[in-house]
């Protein structure tokens, strides 16, 4: 992949494109090539004024890259973006440095292991191939850097989970003028929530850097790789069949800013989903 990325530059074709969903051993398409979803110009006016905040299912294939469109679209836009991702926060300053050096799986895995070693959706094969992908961007000099948020584990802060992520959040917003797109589980994304009290609210709802476009994750019936008790029973690890929640007859891939309910600012529509199992699955036992 490196070398497809240095033989473009050389002949001034500024090749790039999405890993997820069509990557193979052969040119990445250009940035005008990006599957932006359908919509995506309704966040255009938004991206320098608000934050997005991107709530998901873990585990899965297809969430991950529609980030990774939305992503692309905001650099071919000539824009610059910074992406948050749901890792402990101390992983920030390693992972920047390892997408702007030679990739490989043993530097990825040194710079995170406790991310990668955690095997609830968030260390999957997926998250990784979005890591590689901004390690290429960056290679061709797009303007894309990013950070972590989530609380350190065992690590007693003096705040709630939800008040270190937005605190981490805010503060990568402080110093930035250009896009920030956050990707965190959707439970961390709500703007509303009834079961919560005001000082265990969402992470979004406690973010004051600037104001939130919370989207929600809709998507078919399929799979998510998830580490969770179903239905009051044991801890589960692996692939999990899900129903969906897709009953709006909305448009594949596509995106609006208009709430299909109280807990968010819109939603984006994924289509089927399938399951990414982890990167790392040697590594550690569930």
């Amino acid at each position: 992949m490196r070398q497809l990325w240095q033989a473009a530059l050389f002949t001034g074709l500024a090749t790039i494109g999405l890993s997820l969903i069509g990557r193979a051993d052969e040119p990445t398409p250009l940035l005008s090539d990006c599957n932006t979803p359908a919509g995506f110009e309704l966040l255009v006016p938004h991206l320098e004024t608000h934050v997005v905040i991107l709530g998901e299912m873990h585990g899965t294939i297809e969430g991950t890259a529609f980030v990774e469109s939305l992503v692309c679209g905001v650099l071919a836009e000539g824009r610059p973006v910074r992406l948050g991702l749901e890792a402990v926060a101390t992983h920030s300053d390693s992972l920047n440095t390892l997408t702007q050096n030679s990739f490989s799986r043993d530097a990825a895995y040194a710079a995170a292991p406790t991310m990668w070693d955690s095997h609830d959706g968030r260390s999957s094969e997926a998250e990784y191939k979005l890591l590689e992908q901004i390690a290429d961007w960056r290679l061709a000099g797009r303007a894309v850097d990013l950070f972590t948020f989530d609380r350190p584990y065992g690590r007693n802060t003096g705040l709630s989970r939800s008040e270190f992520m937005a605190k981490a959040v805010d503060e990568a917003l402080a110093d930035y003028d250009g896009t920030v797109l956050v990707y965190t589980g959707g439970a961390h994304s709500t703007l509303t929530r009834e079961d919560l009290t005001p000082k265990r609210g969402s992470m979004a709802n406690l973010v004051t850097e600037r104001p939130v476009i919370s989207l929600d994750m809709v998507y078919d019936a399929g799979e998510a790789y998830v580490q969770a008790s179903v239905d009051g029973g044991d801890l589960m690890v692996g692939p999990l069949s899900l129903q969906g929640t897709n009953s709006y007859g909305l448009q594949p891939w596509s995106l609006s800013l208009e709430p299909l309910g109280v807990h968010y600012t819109g939603y984006y529509y994924v289509g089927p989903i399938t399951a990414s199992p982890p990167a790392f699955p040697a590594d550690s036992e569930p």
